[in-house]
């Protein structure tokens, strides 16, 4: 699933926090969640890049990458990630330290897909989509721009579905 800063392994205790990408945290452990904020306070601001996202069409969302500015000359290679995310849903829970409630998720993921490459120039993805049916299934969809092997998130954009 996707952090703020990076993409981490797909297994997900409910509820459980990610903080700075990398320290997982679940609600049986809440003592340690304000000291764990407070460490990433000292973490240099997040220099993430945005990237612009529109509705070209009914079925096709435009993906502007952004040029990347940096005084080092490093080499960019990152793959671009699109996610589609449901904005809610309710659900009874069977089994698990819930069991027996019901409960209410926010921006779950629907699917996660690799649609390409950035090199640190900008560039134009097009990239065609479904758009939800029924009102229940809304929500939209996030890129983000990450090198390899879980390096920081370098750019990131937000898309909503249109109004019905």
């Amino acid at each position: 699933y996707l952090t703020g800063s990076r993409m981490i392994d797909s297994y997900l205790n409910t509820p459980e926090f990610v903080i700075g990408g990398s320290q997982k945290l679940s609600t049986g452990n809440l003592s340690l969640f304000e000291s764990m904020i407070k460490e990433q306070s000292y973490i240099p601001y997040n220099q993430t890049l945005p990237v612009k996202m529109e509705w070209l069409s009914e079925y096709e969302i435009g993906i502007t990458l952004p040029e990347k500015i940096s005084l080092a000359a490093r080499t960019t290679n990152a793959g671009v990630w699109i996610i589609r995310y449901k904005n809610m849903m309710i659900e009874k829970v069977e089994s698990g330290p819930n069991a027996g409630k019901v409960l209410r998720f926010s921006n779950i993921i629907q699917d996660i897909r690799h649609i390409g490459k950035w090199y640190g120039k900008e560039r134009m993805i097009k990239i065609n989509v479904n758009r939800p049916t029924d009102i229940k299934d809304r929500g939209g969809y996030v890129v983000f721009v990450q090198n390899m092997l879980g390096e920081p998130i370098l750019a990131a954009g937000r898309l909503s579905d249109p109004a019905p």
